[in-house]
C-alpha cells in the first residue's frame, strides 16, 4: 500500500507476533467468541475424532432379538417378554429387515379392546418407517442420528434389500469409544499394534527417507487404502506426545503416525511405505 517494501518483514513479524499474542489471551476468534459463550464449539473434540475412524461393524450384536413378520401376535409377546432390548426387530422369511415392535407400545395394545382383534401377525404391529444404518457408516454419524432420533438402538441393515445384519446401541458406542481410546494411549507407548474389533486396529508407522518431505495429504492413505492417520509425533523432539495430525504438516524423517484400519488395509499402507521409505 506504501511502496515501501523493506517494511514487509517487519509488518509479517509484527502480525504473527500479535497473532500468537491473542491466541495465548483468547482462543476463540471474533467469529466464534460468541458461540463459545454460548456453551457451543465448532472444533471437533477428540472423542469425535475416534468415532469418525470407527465402523459400524465394528460394534454392531450381530445376534439381535429378532421376530419373523408372519409369526403369530401371542408369539410377539412371548419373545417380547423374554427380549433385554427396548425394540424387537421384525424380519421378512429372506432375513431382511422389515421394521421394529415398540415392546412398550405393545401393553398399550394389549389394553385395548378396540385394537386387538385386527391384529394377526408382527407386520400388523411394526413401525416400518424406522431409521437404520449402514456396515460402513462411521460411529459419529450413528450417533448423531440416535440424539435426532431420540432413540437408543439402530438396525444395520445392508442395501439392497436391507439385509439384516445387527444392531447398534448407544452402550456398544460407548464401548468401542473407551476400548478405542484406551488402544491409543497403549500403542502410543508401544510398537505392538491394538485391534479395536476384529476388522479395525490401529498401528505405529515410522517415516522413512522415501516419505521424508512429502505431506499426509500427498501420500492420501484414506482415499488410497482406507486407512486414517489420526495422530503424528514429532521426531524432532524427543519428550514430544502425539497430537493431532495435520494433513498438510510435512512429514520429517523419525516421525511417527498412528494409522487406524482395518488390518489387510493398515498393512497394505506399510508394504507402500516400505517400497518407498523405511518403516
Amino acid at each position: 500500500m506504501t511502496r515501501e517494501y523493506q517494511i514487509t518483514v517487519p509488518a509479517l513479524l509484527s502480525t504473527i507476533l500479535s497473532l500468537v499474542v491473542a491466541r495465548a489471551i483468547e482462543s476463540e476468534s471474533i467469529d466464534t467468541f460468541s458461540l463459545a459463550c454460548e456453551g457451543k464449539t465448532l472444533h471437533i473434540g477428540k472423542d469425535r475424532l475416534l468415532l469418525m475412524q470407527m465402523r459400524v461393524s465394528a460394534a454392531i450384536n450381530t445376534d439381535p432379538d429378532v421376530i419373523a413378520s408372519n409369526e403369530v401376535f401371542a408369539e410377539v409377546l412371548r419373545k417380547a417378554g423374554e427380549s433385554s432390548q427396548g425394540n424387537l426387530r421384525v424380519v421378512s422369511p429372506e432375513g431382511n429387515f422389515v421394521g421394529l415392535i415398540a415392546i412398550r407400545e405393545l401393553l398399550a395394545l394389549v389394553t385395548s379392546s378396540e385394537d386387538l382383534p385386527r391384529v394377526g401377525i408382527a407386520a400388523d404391529v411394526c413401525e416400518s418407517n424406522s431409521p437404520t444404518l449402514a456396515p460402513d457408516s462411521n460411529l459419529d454419524q450413528a450417533l448423531r442420528l440416535m440424539e435426532a432420533e431420540g432413540i437408543e438402538e439402530v438396525p444395520v441393515t445392508v442395501p439392497p434389500d436391507s439385509h439384516l445384519v445387527g444392531l447398534l446401541s448407544r452402550s456398544a458406542i460407548r464401548n468401542a469409544l473407551n476400548h478405542a481410546a484406551l488402544s491409543m494411549v497403549t500403542v502410543a507407548r508401544s510398537d505392538v499394534p491394538i485391534a479395536w474389533s476384529a476388522d479395525y486396529r490401529v498401528a505405529q508407522i515410522r517415516v522413512g527417507a522415501g516419505a521424508a518431505g512429502r505431506s499426509i495429504r500427498h501420500l492420501d492413505p484414506r482415499a488410497r487404502f482406507g486407512v486414517n492417520i489420526v495422530a503424528i509425533k514429532d521426531a524432532d523432539n524427543s519428550t514430544a506426545e502425539f497430537g493431532p495430525a495435520d494433513p498438510d504438516r510435512i512429514l520429517h524423517l523419525g516421525d511417527v503416525l498412528l494409522a487406524a484400519g482395518s488390518p489387510s488395509s493398515v498393512r497394505s499402507f506399510q508394504r507402500e511405505l516400505v517400497t518407498r521409505s523405511t518403516v
